[in-house]
């Protein structure tokens, strides 16, 4: 028996590749050096996809690399090579590259030739925008715009032109900006100091295909109705679409592979229909992860069964086809102008002498028009591997035909080693082709905005900040069922705005147009992204700040349609922000000024002072209520003006200014040669000047601390009344006769009137009075001398008492105070007599004299004459 290896090889030229794994290089266990040498480098194209940086994707694109399981652990994304190839002979492959998309770029496979329709496309997009709610210049920019993209359109371009054209254009719509209207902005109270809503990220960790839906054969997947007020040309794909039997595990007539049966055969795979026009059609399904060669990459072990679509029956010559066994195709319904992306898996059993694939053919179910129609390589040159597509969907179209199509890049369209001998069905004359498995279909991606909060309140943070800062919040939301990809948010600032930080986002800020861009990257299919961004608005005047944003984005897939990619376009509810001044100094300068004058009696500040006080509280309560007023923000006052109002306010209070005080009452005592000086009413100060002995002038201070007053000095001849604040000025501290005059105040009021008084002359001391003693009359006479008007005469009493008597000068007559028995007074002299009849016989008499309030002169002193006792009578004797 001849080996079936050997026999196969005869007479051809056979090449032998080796796949080694390769230990230290991380990522992949196969280099770059063995799939060049394996799959050839003169036909290699970049695969057709972007990958967002650091993200697991899980999305089906044409050469994606998933986890192997043998010792060829995964072929280098970044070799993986497309080839796309018109309908036609299997060896006369074009082999067109996929332009590989930069994120600033708007490319596609008809970027060669100057194509402008999707130029036009947004042109007409644009026109159907409302401008009713548009501000008049804005209108005029947008038009603008519109008018030169006309005529660009008119002028022959290259498609690079274009394309430059196109990606400035595309931001024109964010020029829009909404009409103001303050009866409709319900302005916040500006104490909650609103910094922003926090950004929550409700994406989800996985990319949600909506795979393999099972509809009715008559029927429609359908899951929504598009939104038709939508000016976004993605809207159609809201409607989604799909195949029955996907991973065709649904089969009649027969069983299902299994792990020890790599391959059997049905007569029926429910949903698919076979091209073959032999009546004894056959679906030989083979288990995918058996495949002979590179498993990994042709297998999904979640879907393994694949749909055989060609077999030969002459052994290795695998000339003659079995009529039985073709390619198969559904019938499905799509939405008109929709999106429609197809993801497949390719499979070769073996790839000995022949390298088997499948291709995908979309039509109309008549056949008459063909939508795609290309071969797809995913593995270098090859048809097999994991692909993607996706094409438009006319606008007359609501139903296609989905085909799938076995071809090769040799003359058959079978591999060796794929008989039975090989495990693979039970005839050992049947060679097997290309082998279709796991198929998704489904519409586009679409984006829709929402916003939670339409309104935000931002406050400068300090009343020397010129900056409010702000987090704007807007949430992404795909109601398709492809992911979306580059999905940007774009809006244009107000001039002068600082960009802090962005989440969920990768951020372009152009300070000098004030465009911000955030790219959210891709929003899986029926989930969310919340993205927001923190700024520091200018806040120099209060001021509404209108948010016009838009979202563009495309689907994630492989666009593989004959005309462009369409991008679709959400214009993002617009946000109004209120800039807001800070007025917390304001706030509590106010409160605690009000608080102030609560505890005074106002009556003790002059009226001026409290009115102004009054007024400047009342015009920093009309600011800090401009929110509960709602006055216009157009007339509220900016920081430089707050700022003003509170440090005016402080002047104020301190100008608060007392009533002036009444003048101090002043009172002389002539006796003591003194002056006293009394403060009245509430004054709690009191300045006294006078005239020192040495003829300086002087002064002090007389201040009240609680109830107690106080002299700031004390020197000789002054003295304070602590409780009534009574100064006492004595002769001996001013010079003699010198004029004292004294003020008070209460506070900051202004002083009082003067009062003004001399200190009482002090007299000079008259000299002693003289005492003449009077032998005969048993008595003393003093009399007063020079000016005295007082003379004060000291005696004891004949009962041994210390008595005195006063002499008093009135106008020319002098006048005892008393007259005791023996005692009598000059009036004319004032010379005092005193007899032996009032005083103790022998006793000592002392005097002193006085003129006014001078001190008493030296004391005369003198005893008085001893009365001699009368003596008896003489005895009289009569001589008679």
């Amino acid at each position: 028996m001849k080996h079936p290896r050997k026999d196969n090889q005869e007479n051809k030229k056979i090449n032998y590749f080796s796949i080694r794994k390769l230990k230290g290089y991380g990522v992949t266990s196969i280099t770059v050096a063995s799939l060049y040498l394996i799959f050839g480098h003169s036909n290699m194209a970049n695969a057709a996809e972007i990958n967002q940086p650091n993200e697991i994707e899980i999305n089906y694109t044409n050469s994606k690399v998933i986890e192997d399981k043998q010792d060829e652990k995964q072929l280098n994304q970044n070799n993986e090579k497309i080839n796309e190839t018109p309908n036609g002979t299997p060896n006369n492959t074009n082999n067109e590259a996929a332009q590989k998309m930069d994120h600033k770029q708007v490319t596609s496979n008809q970027s060669i030739s100057g194509n402008n329709d999707q130029l036009k496309q947004l042109i007409q997009q644009y026109k159907k925008i409302n401008l009713d709610d548009k501000t008049d210049e804005s209108i005029k920019e947008f038009s603008n715009d519109i008018s030169n993209a006309e005529k660009f359109l008119q002028n022959q371009s290259t498609q690079s032109e274009i394309d430059d054209y196109y990606r400035n254009f595309i931001n024109s719509a964010s020029k829009l900006k909404r009409k103001k209207n303050n009866n409709e902005f319900q302005i916040r109270k500006e104490q909650n100091d609103n910094k922003g809503i926090p950004a929550t990220n409700t994406e989800p960790s996985r990319n949600n295909q909506h795979s393999h839906v099972v509809r009715q054969s008559n029927g429609t997947s359908f899951r929504a109705v598009p939104n038709q007020n939508s000016n976004d040309p993605l809207k159609y794909n809201e409607t989604n679409t799909g195949v029955i039997n996907g991973h065709f595990d649904q089969v009649s007539g027969g069983n299902l592979p299994n792990q020890n049966t790599s391959l059997t055969v049905v007569k029926d795979v429910i949903g698919w229909t076979s091209l073959s026009t032999d009546p004894d059609k056959e679906f030989p399904i083979v288990m995918t992860t058996k495949v002979r060669n590179y498993p990994t990459f042709m297998s999904d072990s979640s879907a393994p069964y694949g749909v055989v679509l060609a077999r030969t029956t002459d052994g290795f010559e695998r000339r003659v086809p079995d009529p039985r066994v073709a390619g198969i195709y559904q019938d499905i319904d799509v939405a008109p102008n929709s999106e429609l992306v197809v993801d497949f898996i390719s499979s070769a059993l073996a790839t000995i002498n022949a390298w088997p694939g499948v291709k995908a053919k979309i039509t109309t179910p008549d056949g008459n028009r063909v939508l795609f129609d290309k071969q797809i390589n995913g593995m270098g040159k090859y048809p097999t591997g994991k692909l993607n597509l996706m094409i438009n969907i006319p606008s007359d179209v609501n139903r296609v035909r989905l085909s799938f199509i076995p071809i090769s890049n040799s003359y058959t369209l079978t591999s060796n080693q794929t008989s039975s001998a090989y495990g693979f069905g039970d005839n050992p004359n049947y060679m097997y082709g290309g082998a279709v498995s796991r198929v998704n279909v489904n519409s586009g991606a679409y984006v829709v905005s929402r916003v939670t909060e339409v309104k935000y309140d931002f406050t400068s943070e300090s009343s020397t900040s010129n900056y409010a800062r702000g987090t704007i919040t807007v949430i992404l939301e795909n109601k398709g069922h492809t992911s979306s990809n580059e999905t940007i948010y774009r809006v244009t600032l107000p001039q002068g705005t600082k960009f802090v930080s962005a989440t969920n986002a990768s951020t372009n800020y152009n300070e000098a147009t004030s465009l911000l861009t955030l790219n959210a990257g891709k929003v899986a299919a029926g989930t969310t992204k919340t993205i927001s961004y923190t700024v520091d608005f200018p806040a120099i005047k209060p001021s509404i700040v209108d948010l016009d944003g838009n979202v563009t984005y495309r689907t994630d897939a492989s666009f593989r349609g004959n005309d462009r990619q369409k991008s679709g376009i959400d214009e993002v509810e617009q946000q109004q922000v209120a800039i807001l001044m800070y007025k917390e100094d304001l706030r509590n300068k106010y409160n605690d000024t009000k608080q102030y004058l609560d505890t005074i009696n106002e009556a003790d500040y002059t009226t001026v002072s409290v009115n102004n006080l009054k007024l400047k509280l009342d015009e920093a309560k009309a600011i800090l209520d401009e929110a509960n007023n709602n006055v216009p923000m157009a007339d509220r006052k900016n920081q430089d003006f707050i700022n003003q109002i509170t440090t005016e306010i402080e002047h104020e209070k301190i100008k608060l200014k007392r009533l002036t005080p009444s003048t101090p009452v002043m009172t002389t005592n002539e006796a003591n040669a003194s002056l006293t000086v009394t403060p009245q009413g509430d004054s709690d100060k009191m300045t006294v000047h006078y005239i020192a002995p040495n003829g300086d002038t002087k002064e002090v201070i007389a201040t009240k601390a609680g109830n107690q007053w106080r002299l700031n000095d004390t020197p000789t001849g002054f003295s304070i009344d602590n409780t009534n604040g009574s100064v006492t000025v004595n002769y001996q501290g001013v010079q003699n006769g010198s004029e004292v005059s004294a003020y008070d105040t209460s506070g900051n009021s202004d002083p009082s009137d003067e009062v003004r008084k001399n200190v009482p002359l002090k007299q000079n001391t008259p000299p002693e009075p003289v005492i003449t003693p009077d032998e005969a009359n048993a008595s003393v006479t003093v009399t007063p001398q020079g000016d005295a008007d007082k003379m004060t005469v000291h005696y004891v009493a004949p009962n041994g008492d210390a008595k005195e008597v006063i002499a008093t000068k009135t106008g020319d007559q002098w006048t005892l105070n008393d007259t005791p028995t023996g005692i009598s007074i000059d009036n004319t002299s004032g010379a005092v007599t005193v007899n032996y009849q009032g005083v103790q016989n022998g006793s000592e008499v002392t005097a002193n004299e006085s003129y006014g309030n001078s001190d008493a002169s030296p004391e005369a002193r003198a005893n008085m004459p001893v009365k001699e006792a009368t003596p008896t009578a003489p005895l009289i004797t009569p001589d008679e």
